[in-house]
């Protein structure tokens, strides 16, 4: 992610007076990606037995909280685009310790344990399966909203920004009732478990 950020940037046509602010801004954001699977991996041991309202909750504080840190950072510190990041990490911080202790303080089969952790091939295998598949429809759906997005910048034609633009927003519609259906489908940690 930090090498290959300048590339990835340039590639996707970021004009030059602002690629040095997005790259500060994405190698402070690479930060927030190891809390953010913790974060998700919780999320998904709730919603596995049923709970869809806490991690919904968690990250609507760690979002207030976001979007406080930014004006404080921003006004207050003047920090600019390193504000907004760091707003962004540490709130991907404060969701993914939020699920945590809640994982913790249970006492049952779904409690979180450092000395229960262990891989367990059959289980692993059968999680790949469901998963794979899955984690490659995500990465091409967000390419494609990301070459939407480069292609919207570049165009010179107002109507063609405007065809475009509005591509996107039907694009979010679809994406809430995907995610939305897949909180009501039955998750592989639940039908495992």
């Amino acid at each position: 992610g930090f090498a290959s950020a300048r590339i990835i940037l340039e590639l996707s046509g970021t004009p030059s007076g602002v690629l040095a602010e997005a790259l500060l801004y994405i190698r402070i954001y690479f930060l927030s990606i190891p809390f953010m699977t913790v974060y998700n991996f919780g999320a998904a041991i709730l919603r596995s037995f049923g709970d869809t309202r806490r991690p919904m909750f968690y990250l609507i504080i760690s979002g207030i909280v976001n979007v406080i840190l930014n004006l404080i950072l921003v006004i207050c510190f003047h920090l600019g685009v390193a504000g907004v990041a760091i707003s962004t990490v540490i709130s991907n911080i404060i969701s993914a310790v939020m699920v945590m202790v809640y994982l913790y303080r249970r006492d049952d089969e779904f409690a979180f344990r450092f000395n229960r952790m262990k891989i367990v091939r059959p289980y692993l295998r059968k999680i790949l399966q469901i998963g794979i598949p899955s984690g490659i429809q995500g990465t091409i759906f967000s390419i494609s909203n990301v070459l939407s997005r480069v292609v919207l910048i570049h165009l010179a034609n107002l109507r063609l920004q405007v065809l475009l633009l509005r591509l996107i927003l039907n694009i979010l519609p679809m994406t809430l009732q995907m995610h939305l259906h897949r909180q009501r489908s039955p998750s592989p940690a639940r039908t495992m478990a």
